[in-house]
């Protein structure tokens, strides 16, 4: 994208003819914006941070980015002693944090979303709230592509959730995850 980007900018150095370069300037900030949204997309796969830093930063990394002062916050809370070693599971983990928000935000219109960690015996405690419209829960058959990922994922580590929600309510997901070293 960037040597595209840069022979479009030689191009347009090497013409006075305004409307190409009007049409190469439009071409220009389109490749910015794909780069930019193929960092994001990047990102989303696997953030650095998450990599570098461990889950609690890259949850809050995540948090600041999508913050909208005056409407959306987020407010994470627990100790991060608490939070897995295994690199497999934080990705599990972070996964679930970004389903739980895109749906709060998606569905649930919400403006305020919490997150908390904390240890529970020998397991990983969070707890993912909103202050969003709710929904009527459904039958296991009727659950949507974005909650049943997050059942397997869950699963897949002997975990557990509780979801609680009714219209107007919010949302609330209880995860218990146990801790494996």
């Amino acid at each position: 994208l960037s040597a595209i980007k840069f022979y479009i900018s030689t191009i347009g150095s090497l013409t006075n003819d305004k409307k190409l370069n009007e049409i190469l300037t439009k071409a220009n900030n389109a490749l910015l914006d794909v780069n930019s949204n193929v960092r994001s997309i990047c990102f989303n796969l696997m953030p650095q941070t998450l990599e570098a830093f461990g889950l609690l930063k890259a949850v809050t990394e995540l948090c600041n980015q999508m913050t909208v002062p005056g409407h959306l916050s987020f407010v994470i809370t627990g100790d991060k002693q608490v939070l897995p070693d295994n690199k497999s599971q934080e990705i599990a983990i972070f996964r679930i944090i970004q389903e739980f928000i895109n749906n709060a935000l998606k569905h649930g219109k919400a403006s305020r979303i919490l997150i908390n960690f904390k240890k529970h015996k020998a397991s990983l405690k969070i707890i993912l709230e909103d202050n969003g419209i709710g929904f009527k829960l459904f039958d296991k058959k009727e659950t949507g592509m974005g909650l049943r990922n997050v059942q397997s994922r869950i699963a897949s580590y002997n975990g557990e959730i509780k979801i609680t929600s009714s219209p107007g309510k919010g949302t609330k997901y209880e995860l218990m995850i146990p801790l494996s070293t």
